[in-house]
């Protein structure tokens, strides 16, 4: 079943092919879901803490109005070894049984601000963010999509993995794949092609990367064994370390085939924008708001306030704007935006009409002094531009 290296089509994960997607995580239902679990608290909680919460849905999607964004901030003391914000679905959503013969298909973007350190670059093998991760908690992962940070710039990489049986004491054998290197602010369209099977002359994958193969055909056990099947993973998974690291994730789907993970060949690319015009001078009537609960309630003006804990940022402007662009620690403000939001209410981490997401305090980089701007695009053309100094205290 050898796919062509190219793919003769623009290469976008479109919705357009509905009917003849198996199962979809693509977060445009506003929340996660459409996975089985989340597991995203913060860096120090265990992963049984429901908050505060270090995974959202915002609006900087591939595809849709929805995108997912998973952060794990700095290490701390009581922090585990390992650090995690990641959702995953069932064995059945997955289709990992022996035998069956899937594609896969999902988009990921690593946001410079987001990732002002980079990546572990300790070892080449523990920045994951998309895993098939064996069910029963059987050896880890025989698939796994990273970042090899050992290099600048960083690589994004294929693992296929076997372990020793019935042990998983040892790795039996190893194929790494370089998928290019990585670039930040902007989106990666991944396909997999599995066949599963703990047989490695009966396994196989394939893998492209925004059209091209990158993977050819390999053959590999892709299970651990016959009553061992995986489940899906994605979000972001690393050793600890005390950097923050931002993964966004959308468009996630199965299907039975090439054809129809991709979905209808979507219209030519508008030409890009032209660049927005500088920012107008700063204005009163638009300014940056904090509360301490998700509904904004008793919110003060972030500009010279003192926070802690998880916060609840969000913008106050006399009109509403096409679009609000976020920048943190940054006086350039013609640079990718941190997040940005075109629906109102206009929140720093994403949110609903009802609700904020929260962002926690830590993760503007440890206590002290720091900046948010928020660029605000008007119907006219025009720009205003708010900023907000403050504290972190602890």
């Amino acid at each position: 079943m050898l796919a062509t290296a190219m793919l003769g089509m623009a290469f976008v994960l479109t919705g357009t092919a509905a009917a003849d997607v198996v199962w979809r995580g693509d977060y445009e239902t506003g929340n996660f879901s459409q996975w089985n679990e989340a597991q995203t608290a913060c860096t120090g909680f265990p992963v049984s803490v429901v908050g505060p919460s270090c995974g959202w849905i915002g609006t900087d999607a591939r595809e849709g109005r929805h995108a997912a964004t998973f952060q794990i901030g700095p290490h701390t003391s009581d922090a585990p070894a390992y650090e995690r914000a990641e959702v995953y679905t069932t064995v059945p959503n997955t289709g990992s049984y022996e035998g069956q013969d899937w594609y896969y298909a999902w988009s990921t973007k690593f946001p410079r601000g987001g990732n002002p350190g980079g990546f572990w670059p300790t070892y080449g093998d523990h920045n994951y963010f998309t895993t098939f991760h064996n069910s029963g908690n059987v050896c880890g992962s025989n698939i796994l999509f990273g970042i090899d940070a050992r290099q600048s710039p960083a690589r994004l990489y294929a693992q296929f993995v076997r372990f020793s049986r019935p042990d998983c004491d040892s790795v039996t054998d190893r194929k790494k794949f370089d998928l290019g290197p990585l670039e930040y602010d902007r989106w990666f369209d991944f396909v997999l092609h599995v066949k599963w099977s703990p047989d490695p002359s009966v396994g196989f994958v394939e893998v492209w990367v925004d059209g091209q193969q990158r993977v050819p055909q390999t053959f590999t056990a892709t299970l651990h064994s016959s009553t061992v099947p995986a489940y899906w993973k994605q979000g972001f998974y690393r050793t600890a370390w005390n950097w923050t690291n931002t993964v966004l994730h959308d468009g996630a789907r199965r299907a039975s085939s090439l054809g129809d993970v991709l979905g209808s060949p979507p219209p030519p690319p508008p030409p890009p924008p032209p660049p927005p015009p500088p920012p107008s001078p700063e204005t009163g009537d638009y300014g940056l708001m904090v509360s301490g609960s998700p509904n904004r309630s008793n919110a003060v003006p972030l500009d010279g306030a003192t926070v802690s804990g998880t916060v609840y940022v969000f913008t106050r402007q006399p009109e509403n704007p096409t679009r609000v662009r976020f920048f943190g620690e940054t006086t350039d403000l013609s640079g990718s935006p941190w997040h940005s939001e075109s629906i109102a209410p206009y929140d720093f981490a994403g949110g609903s009409v009802d609700s904020a997401n929260g962002y926690p305090s830590w993760g503007f980089y440890g206590g002290g002094a720091h900046k948010i701007s928020a660029v605000f695009d008007l119907p006219n053309g025009e720009t205003r531009v708010a900023t907000a100094s403050f504290s972190v205290s602890g």
